[in-house]
């Protein structure tokens, strides 16, 4: 099992993502989101975060995930986007 990432992505505009997770055998596990954003309705985001658990590690197939959960459960972003917690999980920290 790989140790637990924690990484941060400020989305044009201003809003703060943040992440905690695992990546295992290419999927992502644990995995955790909070940040300055919002997501209606509010108990979307326990949703959304139990099917992040097991997605493909590539940022398609998170943004194909995320829209397509949206989608289904009428929920929406205010303040981010599918691509930014793509970018969240599968963007490389600056420095690095």
């Amino acid at each position: 099992m790989g140790s637990i990432l924690k990484k941060q992505f400020k989305v044009a505009g201003g809003k703060l993502l943040k992440a905690s997770f695992s990546v295992d055998d290419g999927k992502l596990k644990d995995v955790k989101i909070t940040g300055d954003f919002f997501l209606y309705p509010e108990e979307a985001i326990d949703g959304l975060i139990s099917i992040l658990n097991g997605v493909e590690f590539a940022e398609e197939s998170i943004v194909e995930t995320i829209s397509e959960y949206l989608k289904v459960n009428k929920a929406e972003f205010v303040g981010a986007s599918p691509q930014d917690f793509a970018k969240l999980f599968t963007d490389e920290p600056e420095g690095s």
